[in-house]
């Protein structure tokens, strides 16, 4: 299997609170993941395996940089507080 894909439910169950926190905001906001990835930066498949969790490894920076985007609070990505 693929280095990132969400391999076991630990890695679902890990990314997922993380990803839902982004999908919140995102819609908040009313963006798409194509506009999180222009304005982040980040590769849009990189965004797009992100909010399909099939990925259990996001680097701090990335959600730095997602929350800077979405102008939240990194705790409201990593915590779901607002």
């Amino acid at each position: 299997m693929a280095e990132g894909v969400v391999q076991n439910k630990t890695q679902k169950a890990y990314a997922g609170p993380v990803v839902a926190n982004i999908r919140r905001a995102m819609a908040r906001r009313g963006v798409s993941a194509y506009w999180l990835a222009k304005r982040t930066g980040i590769d849009y498949m990189t965004v797009r395996r992100l909010l399909d969790y099939k990925t259990g490894d996001v680097m701090l920076s990335t959600l730095v940089k997602i929350a800077e985007a979405l102008e939240v609070d990194l705790c409201e990505i990593v915590e779901g507080r607002e």
